[in-house]
């Protein structure tokens, strides 16, 4: 994973719209030189990933101006060639929406008495201002003499208006190229965006809906979690229930082992898995994927920590289970010593290999995870 030439664009393309997406309006310094490195990879490079993942759905992508006052409310634009709307029909009709190139060299600031395009303000952002590595020096190859701070405010600004309308221009051609399970596949997904990580301290615990109950004979738990727990017996990451004594459990205890652990109550059907390399991962941002399977007289339980897999199977009448409802928090058996941070979870009907292994690649991706943990 460290050329890009390893990386399916669709991925690529999904992962940096979902980082533009989460971009909040007080954007620092470093976010925006982040945000601008996205947005050349999507909107400016000789090979952009709009172009490489739109020659097979031709998707007619058509960009509201950065300043459109409306832009909260834009979702999709109206494409034609399919001919599908998101959101209000007013919104997609009798306004300024442009096409690529026109986009790109819409003037939206002046800095200096010199005025910048779309174009011209991503390029400063991601080549001269350069994040963490500001170099003001370097805004004079656009005809800017320097850059104070009112000017670099200015320019934050303007990157995160950029942002919005290049996620709402490319919102379908995202979900076209997201390796999440499609509606009806999807059970129930939540995620951070905008607003920091999601912190449970000890014996906090918050609902997931789950808006019918639902019949599965295989169910996959997806998400991404740092660990900061160091004197608890038992955490209990996510927990999922359903009827006749059914529970699927994904914790973490304090030997370092993850483990997830399923139980049918009234026939007395148990099985638990847990991973053995006692892998450092306090303090570490990890994905945890864990799946259910029924069927063929058998309980069977895959747990995947970091590209590393498990599992485990016990004898089991049943061949379907119920949910009615699922869980995330920090139940604590023991002392309470800690906390996880959480940043995305997903439960989802499908376990197909190549949908398992996008999903991790996007995890790495969009979550900037090292696969190699010592």
């Amino acid at each position: 994973m460290t050329g890009r030439s390893m990386i399916d664009p669709r991925l690529l393309l999904y992962s940096d719209w979902r980082r533009l997406e989460a971009c909040p309006k007080n954007l620092s310094l470093s976010a925006a030189g982040e945000a601008s490195l996205c947005l050349r990879r999507l909107l400016l490079d000789q090979h952009r990933l709009i172009d490489v993942c739109n020659k097979k759905p031709r998707f007619k992508i058509r960009y509201p101006h950065p300043q459109d006052s409306d832009l909260d409310r834009v979702g999709i634009m109206k494409d034609e060639v399919h001919g599908s709307i998101a959101g209000p029909p007013s919104l997609s009709r009798n306004r300024d929406l442009f096409k690529i190139d026109d986009y790109l060299g819409l003037k939206v600031l002046e800095v200096d008495s010199v005025p910048l395009s779309v174009r011209d303000v991503i390029d400063l952002h991601a080549n001269k201002l350069g994040g963490v590595h500001y170099d003001s020096s370097g805004a004079t190859e656009f005809g800017i003499d320097s850059l104070d701070a009112k000017s670099v405010d200015d320019l934050i600004s303007c990157l995160y208006l950029i942002c919005r309308s290049s996620v709402a221009a490319l919102r379908e051609l995202a979900d076209y190229c997201s390796p999440l399970p499609k509606e009806q596949d999807l059970i129930s997904q939540h995620r951070i965006d905008g607003h920091g990580r999601l912190i449970f301290e000890s014996n906090q615990f918050m609902k997931m809906e789950i808006k019918h109950e639902i019949g599965l004979s295989e169910l996959v738990v997806a998400g991404v979690f740092e660990l900061n727990i160091t004197h608890a017996d038992d955490v209990l990451l996510f927990s999922i229930e359903g009827f006749g004594g059914f529970r699927f459990e994904v914790g973490y205890d304090r030997s370092g082992d993850i483990f997830a652990r399923a139980r049918l109550g009234y026939i007395n059907a148990r099985c638990e898995v847990r991973n053995d390399w006692k892998l450092r991962l306090i303090g570490k941002r990890v994905f945890i994927i864990a799946s259910i399977l029924t069927g063929d007289g058998r309980l069977k339980i895959d747990l995947d920590v970091m590209g590393r897999l498990s599992e485990a199977e016990e004898g089991c009448p049943l061949t379907q289970f119920t949910l009615r409802r699922a869980g995330l928090g920090a139940r604590y058996e023991g002392e309470n010593g800690g906390r996880f941070l959480f940043w995305e979870i997903v439960l989802s009907r499908r376990k197909s290999r190549d949908y398992l292994n996008a999903l991790k690649k996007y995890f790495v991706l969009r979550y900037s995870m090292n696969r190699q943990l010592n």
